[in-house]
């Protein structure tokens, strides 16, 4: 039997397979993936990818070419009787974020753009190819202490793996989480719920935002399609139930909730029903620390709120930097720990939320209780939900990477500074060439996607240029974090980032006697809206503030800036110095 070598196997090629297998491509690890399908799906699954999905998928170069295809709803809208009674923002304005919408687009267009990425690096699904049997042997004797043995469906040939690491993305059915016996807690509701993608003819008037009307929904797509969700009323489980539920019974309930409107379809590409089933693993990876599940494989939950595609990506994530960093001996395998740590509690918590909100997605209004609000709850229920819902308020506890003491404001200014919680978006002024710029553009690089983020708010310079001097000063010490950690410049670009924000104007920074100090390190102008970076990011600006961002976009660790060494003190607790 054949025996090959591979650093990370992944099996399972959905959206969240190919993600990982992405994300680890870019950092030059080898990679194979297998699906245990003949061929992938072309319609239907998930089509509402998130802000906060989108930002993870921008650092990658993969989300210009799904926001050129997919459309941009940026409220719900509650229709009842055919008059609009209610709506809401898919994003709060109070939000710092690029994207105050959700992308709505085909999984089959999400999983084209990555697989076209991952053959460019000539690694290709295989196909249609399952794991038999894996174990796991002594990593201390054993580079590739996974042995997984594949097996070609269609050849009945069969070949062994081995590999570092294994990746179980094989959705809620996964046969890795039953071949670890790691229990998939939770239940199968009652519930059910019809669904399609279609072509339609409406006079509906609103077709560019999110219309929900009782027990029926209705999504903008690409290319002029419409998914449509029925969500079936509790009181009609026994004449709908999955097995007795056609396509003319969906048709017939999205024609009735939308009247006086009327609704013709046009052609109907795809259509399922599908049971609520609400369930999450009792653990994401194996003790080991060389297994790890990720997507559908640990979670699953009712499609009502879009949140599968989106949970899995952020799994995929939250993982693969820090396997990376444990790989390279950066830092210690024991924050391979913190992903099941951060991301269990955020599968759980998509659970609880959708319980609420898919039971009153079902509600709708009773036939015999017209004049109730259950539509206004479900609104409710969006908006109470609704950051942790499009990923910008999901946070992570205290750990090894996020900092006890920076769990509390770091200062008295109207919002605040956490660590485990997103990084906030802003728009600056780059003083290189007065050009406007996004902060996440300033401090990503497609080719170095692990590496942390210390970003100087420095607030007035007239108070602060000689602190931010001290600083720079500091960072040319080996002793330093920056070089502490690296053998050479190359390696720290591809470890950290620094740069700089200051309140101060165009003019007095050009002006200023230690110009060519603080511009040693790039530096950004805050004067847009109110200077909204200091704000959002809760900067006193006499006093100034470092914030170190993980390379996943969430906050590490904050500290005024006359405490820069605790910079210095952080990255001793979480990284490993380089080995002489």
């Amino acid at each position: 039997m054949t025996v090959t070598q591979i650093d990370v196997l992944i099996v399972g090629a959905g959206p969240v397979g190919l993600f990982a297998a992405a994300n680890f491509l870019k950092l030059d690890y080898s990679v194979r993936i297998v699906d245990i399908e003949f061929e992938p799906n072309h319609w239907g699954r998930g089509d509402w990818v998130h802000g906060r999905t989108l930002e993870i998928l921008e650092q990658f170069g993969f989300a210009q070419d799904l926001l050129a295809s997919g459309a941009k709803p940026t409220k719900v809208i509650n229709y009842k009787h055919g008059v609009q009674k209610a709506y809401i923002p898919f994003v709060p304005d109070s939000e710092s974020t690029y994207h105050k919408y959700v992308c709505c687009v085909g999984q089959h267009i999400t999983e084209s753009i990555l697989q076209n990425f991952i053959a460019q690096n000539d690694v290709n699904v295989e196909r249609p190819v399952t794991v038999s049997s894996f174990e796991i042997q002594d990593e201390a004797s054993n580079s590739h202490p996974v042995i997984a043995t594949l097996q070609n469906m269609s050849t009945g040939e069969s070949e062994i793996v081995q590999c570092k690491y294994l990746l179980g993305c094989d959705g809620a059915h996964s046969d890795i989480r039953k071949k670890l016996e790691f229990a998939f807690q939770g239940e199968t509701t009652e519930l059910h719920s019809g669904v399609l993608d279609a072509k339609i003819k409406t006079n509906f008037p609103t077709t560019k935002e999110i219309c929900d009307s009782g027990c029926v929904s209705l999504t903008p797509r690409e290319n002029g399609l419409t998914r449509i969700f029925v969500h079936f009323q509790p009181d009609q489980r026994d004449p709908y139930n999955r097995n007795k539920i056609q396509l003319e019974e969906i048709l017939k309930e999205a024609k009735r909730a939308f009247l006086p409107f009327r609704i013709e379809f046009l052609g109907v590409l795809w259509w399922t029903v599908y049971v609520v089933g609400q369930r999450v693993v009792e653990h994401m990876q194996h003790s080991s620390n060389h297994i790890f599940l990720c997507g559908d494989s640990c979670h699953s939950h009712s499609p009502t709120l879009g949140q599968g595609l989106n949970t899995g990506l952020g799994d995929v994530f939250n993982l693969v930097w820090k396997i990376h960093m444990a790989e390279q001996k950066l830092a210690p395998r024991s924050i391979l720990d913190t992903y099941e740590q951060e991301r269990r509690p955020v599968a759980q918590e998509v659970i609880n939320i959708d319980k609420e909100v898919a039971e009153l997605a079902q509600s709708g209004v009773p036939r015999n209780h017209p004049n109730t609000d259950t539509e206004k709850d479900f609104l409710h229920a969006i908006s109470k939900h609704q950051l942790f819902n499009t990923g910008f308020g999901i946070s992570y506890p205290v750990n090894i990477l996020n900092d006890e003491g920076t769990s509390k404001a770091v200062t008295d200014a109207p919002t605040i500074v956490l660590s485990g919680h997103r990084a906030p978006d802003s728009k600056m002024i780059r003083i290189a060439d007065g050009k406007k710029v996004r902060l996440f553009d300033a401090w990503s690089d497609k080719d170095a996607v692990c590496r942390f983020k210390v970003a100087v708010f420095a607030g007035d310079l007239a108070v602060n240029a000689e602190t931010v001097e001290a600083f720079y000063k500091h960072l040319e010490f080996p002793e330093s974090f920056l070089h502490k950690y690296t053998a050479n410049d190359e390696q720290s670009r591809l470890l950290f980032v620094v740069l700089a924000v200051t309140t101060s104007n165009q003019t007095s920074v050009v002006a200023h006697p230690s110009y060519a100090a603080i511009t040693s390190y790039p530096l950004f102008v805050d004067k847009l809206n109110n200077a909204q970076c200091h704000q959002v990011y809760g900067v006193d600006v006499h006093k100034g503030t470092i914030v170190v961002v993980r390379p996943d976009g969430y906050i590490a660790y904050a500290t005024d800036l006359l405490n820069f060494l605790s910079i210095d003190d952080y990255f001793e607790r979480v990284l490993l110095p380089r080995s002489l």
